[in-house]
């Protein structure tokens, strides 16, 4: 694996294997957990400070627990154009995305940023969508796509064909996510028995939910230049809201027809369309302002492969923002029926590669704070 990134000058530093990936990173990280000036930045550091000798298992939980912030950059007096050029939004970036490559049940050449571009990804939608058009043509023809007025989404697809259709990418997705965790949270050190630990998946969730690291040094992440806003952090809270609310208005749902027998179409002021509306705006709010201020990212603190992951997610959730509400907009009128067509093959398709996207950094960064604050836990007790 090759790597080609830009420092502080805006010049190539030239091109590293894994092996010298590994090194430099090490390198720059003694440098900075001798110099200690961020200490206050992030978790990073502290647990940097833990640490006497580092190991490539440390340096895939150093930069899962990395937010991204960049505040130690614009602080460093070592960044460059210094001689030690120290750039760790850089190279923990590197780290980060090998821990994706490593960790997925896929052979080599499939996994990875291979399956968010290209030939690999163009596939996977193609046969969602010949998937979902099948099962159109076979059950209520054609016509239901050419003008026909729907209400329902069963109108167009029978419930069976959606649940086979959503439910099959999505348990592959899930069984390939846990694998994968499972696989990460055993190379940085994890042990099955400390997931259970209840105060310390407490204090993860409520550090990773709340974006607290986004903050940097307390001045807000660097994003999109060199200077500090809490865009960054919004932004994420909307997606974050936004997803949670879809997630929520799917599960209520399912909860109207499975167990109270009320069948879709459900009138606006219900729990399924209000969470859904509301979700699927703040995650197009989300989405969109991040792909929207992308290109303002100071290069010179960016992992262009990260840059990639980023895109292909935001772009992903975007389209299944919009799509779904236009499912909700449209319907009573000749457009549902391909509407919601073109949001089911968005849903199969996103499904089917959600592991393989940006979506697993946040898996990842879970089981780095449940680590980091597992640790914290650990040195209070002995101290006291």
């Amino acid at each position: 694996m090759t790597t080609e990134h830009s420092a502080g000058t805006g010049d190539p530093v030239g091109t590293q294997d894994a092996l010298g990936t590994v090194s430099e990173t090490i390198r720059q990280l003694n440098i900075c957990n001798s110099c200690r000036y961020c200490e206050g930045y992030c978790a990073v550091f502290p647990a940097l400070e833990r640490r006497t000798e580092l190991s490539v298992i440390d340096l895939g939980h150093l930069s899962n627990l990395c937010h991204d912030c960049r505040s130690c950059l614009y602080a460093c007096m070592y960044a460059p154009p210094h001689e030690f050029a120290i750039n760790l939004p850089v190279v923990l970036a590197q780290a980060r995305e090998q821990t994706y490559d490593m960790s997925f049940p896929l052979p080599a050449g499939l996994g990875g940023d291979r399956m968010t571009k290209g030939f690999t990804a163009a596939t996977v939608f193609v046969i969602a969508a010949a998937a979902v058009l099948a099962i159109v043509a076979g059950t209520h023809g054609w016509g239901i796509l050419g003008g026909q007025s729907a209400r329902s989404p069963y109108v167009v697809v029978p419930y069976a064909g959606i649940l086979i259709l959503a439910l099959l990418p999505a348990v592959l997705s899930v069984a390939t996510g846990a694998i994968a965790s499972m696989k990460y949270w055993q190379r940085i050190g994890g042990r099955p028995r400390d997931l259970l630990n209840a105060p310390a998946v407490w204090a993860t969730l409520r550090d990773g939910l709340s974006l607290r690291y986004l903050r940097g040094g307390g001045e807000d992440c660097y994003y999109p230049a060199a200077n500090p806003t809490g865009l960054r952090r919004y932004l994420h809270t909307a997606v974050i809201t936004g997803f949670g609310l879809c997630l929520l208005s799917t599960i209520a749902a399912g909860v109207e027809q499975d167990l109270l027998g009320v069948q879709p179409p459900y009138p606006y002021l219900s729990v399924p369309v209000l969470s859904g509306l509301v979700g699927g705006i703040a995650l197009a709010f989300g989405c969109a302002g991040l792909l929207v201020t992308k290109p303002e990212v100071d290069r010179s603190a960016t992992e262009p492969r990260m840059v990639r992951r980023d895109t292909w997610f935001g772009a992903g959730l975007l389209a299944l923002a919009l799509t779904g509400l236009a499912t909700l907009f449209t319907r009573g009128t000749a457009a549902f029926g391909v509407v919601f067509a073109l949001h089911l093959i968005l849903v199969v398709g996103c499904f089917a590669v959600a592991p393989y996207t940006k979506f697993v950094h946040f898996i990842f960064r879970l089981l780095s704070l449940m680590k980091d604050n597992l640790e914290r836990t650990a040195i209070s007790e002995t101290e006291g």
